[in-house]
């Protein structure tokens, strides 16, 4: 039977007095529930539906990507791409490019340009500006530089005037002290073994040259026996007064023939004087490698 059926039954009980108004409720409530609880089913299976299509729609809506056979890559927002990129290990560099920029003189003054060729100096000298026998001039960035070569080969190489421009590090060459425009005689005998003085003149020099006292250190097998060679003006104070002291104590031991014949340059005797001397006097030359000994007969 159907429900509008038995709502009319049970109105006809009630009327006829058989059904009490609270019995027509129990019984009116009995019939309608089911009825009641389809339409509540269907109130929340619809809001169901309703509420997956939303969330469908506004995902399709919110996201590119949806749809597209190949996905194309995500692309984060710029702050997270800055996060990303500073996570990111950092790559590895090989050394000699990680090394600092230098000058291109400090470039020439490495320890493996001693016994290199000619040629691999010049790509990077470019020729040089003075030949004379086996020593070569060169000018780079203002400053000029002294090589010498037995045929071919690199010997020594050295800056011919040391100033704040023409200045550089010895490091490379054993020497772990200040850029050589600091250097005095007395640093250099430090990390040698032996050291012989010499000099250009010491009396009536004359004006075709500027006069230099020397220093030829040489220092031990650890340091592969490197030399340098380092030079002052004699001309100049505080040297000139410290050079006529040496001339002055030579002489008056050994006659003025001694000093003015430059005798000394082939003996070792006055060399702590000169090490005395010259100890704080900084140098103007510098010359590394290695140097054939003095003919001295």
């Amino acid at each position: 039977m159907d429900r509008l059926g038995e709502l009319e039954r049970l109105q006809l009980l009630r009327d006829s007095g058989t059904l009490t108004d609270e019995e027509f409720q129990i019984e009116k409530t009995r019939i309608l529930g089911p009825a009641k609880q389809l339409n509540n089913r269907v109130l929340i299976f619809s809001a169901i539906a309703l509420a997956l299509a939303v969330l469908v729609v506004g995902v399709v809506g919110f996201h590119p990507y949806l749809g597209q056979t190949r996905p194309a890559p995500a692309t984060a927002p710029p702050q997270a791409q800055a996060q990303a990129q500073a996570l990111k290990p950092a790559p590895t560099t090989p050394v000699s490019e990680a090394l600092p920029a230098t000058s291109k003189l400090q470039q020439l003054f490495r320890r493996d340009i001693l016994g290199a060729q000619l040629p691999y100096l010049e790509a990077s000298t470019g020729p040089a500006r003075n030949v004379v026998g086996s020593d070569r001039t060169y000018l780079v960035e203002g400053c000029e530089i002294n090589v010498h070569a037995d045929g071919k080969t690199i010997s020594s190489i050295g800056l011919a005037r040391i100033s704040p421009k023409c200045n550089v590090s010895l490091k490379d060459f054993g020497f772990d002290g200040p850029m050589t425009d600091h250097i005095t005689f007395g640093m250099l005998e430090r990390i040698g073994f032996a050291t012989q003085y010499s000099a250009d003149c010491l009396d009536s020099c004359g004006n075709a040259f500027d006069p230099f006292a020397y220093a030829l250190v040489q220092t031990p097998h650890v340091n592969g026996f490197v030399e340098f060679r380092a030079g002052a003006n004699t001309e100049i104070e505080p040297m000139l007064t410290a050079t006529m002291k040496w001339a002055d104590l030579m002489r008056g031991a050994k006659g003025e023939d001694y000093v003015t014949q430059t005798r000394f340059n082939c003996d070792q005797a006055f060399n702590p004087a000169a090490s005395r001397l010259f100890a704080n006097m900084k140098i103007n030359s510098i010359e590394v490698g290695n140097f054939p000994a003095a003919k001295c007969q």
